[in-house]
């Protein structure tokens, strides 16, 4: 598939990007048009071989270059790690992809396993945020994205967890998003709805396997996020969601719309 090309994305954030959260899905499709706009990847996962294996695929079609960091982003060291992984490394823009997601009743999932969904959903980018945004700070140039969800505009029932820590996220973004702007700092938070990833369609129950169509691909949510970037705080890849979104947030009450969600998720997942 042809990636789109963005004619100054290199000299804004080049020359090398940091990508958390790589091995798959949205993760590796960031890579894959990241590179084919001639940017240098770090590209951070917890898995190896699809890490690897995506790594070549990238050197062998754009000629750039790539280091890999095998790391699990619920440890509390990361930003240790991945200093000590990238000190000789002009890393201008960080893309925060990596999450994990619990999909059931609140109760019926351990207390260790909310707290994991925290680690990595919001004190990794939290941490990673902090740590290269004072990089790219002091060069006076350079971006952060992070990934959040539609679920992070109201609770939603059987996955509540999932959508307070993406709701951080999109906070998080854009306040800094405010705060950096004016400094040559670009923040985004793409708040996306249903992706065509591999984990998306391997939670779906067998029943609910039509909601796959309604999902975007990785290339739509990528590409339209990349041209958003240095743009506005939030992107909503999709005609249609921004349309729902706009719906659900301003003309519905709040109450209507944790309940209507609350029915789909159940429809989808009960």
């Amino acid at each position: 598939m042809k990636r789109v090309v963005i004619s100054d994305l290199r000299s804004r954030y080049g020359p090398w990007v940091l990508v958390a959260g790589a091995s798959e899905g949205i993760g590796a499709e960031f890579a894959t048009q990241l590179a084919a706009n001639g940017l240098n990847l770090v590209l951070v996962a917890r898995r190896k071989d699809p890490l690897e294996a995506l790594a070549a695929q990238i050197v062998q079609e754009h000629k750039v270059e790539v280091r890999l960091v095998e790391l699990d982003m619920s440890r509390d060291d990361i930003d240790v790690l991945l200093t000590e992984q990238t000190a000789d490394l002009d890393i201008g823009l960080l893309v925060y992809n990596a999450a994990t997601s619990l999909v059931g009743p609140f109760f019926e999932h351990a207390l260790e396993d909310h707290l994991n969904e925290v680690a990595v959903n919001c004190r990794a980018p939290l941490t990673l945020a902090y740590v290269f945004g004072q990089r790219v700070l002091k060069r006076g140039r350079g971006g952060i994205i992070l990934m959040s969800s539609l679920s992070s505009a109201q609770g939603s029932a059987l996955v509540a967890n999932y959508a307070a820590t993406k709701a951080y996220n999109r906070i998080l973004a854009e306040g800094l998003w405010e705060e950096l702007r004016t400094q040559g700092i670009d923040v985004l938070a793409c708040s996306a709805g249903p992706v065509s990833t591999p984990g998306y369609l391997k939670s779906l129950p067998a029943s609910s396997q039509g909601s796959a169509r309604m999902a975007l691909s990785t290339y739509t949510v990528v590409s339209q996020t990349l041209v958003k970037l240095g743009h506005g705080p939030v992107a909503i890849p999709g005609l249609q969601y921004r349309l729902a979104n706009f719906v659900l947030q301003r003309l519905l009450p709040t109450k209507f719309v944790i309940k209507l969600m609350g029915r789909v998720m159940r429809n989808m997942y009960q």
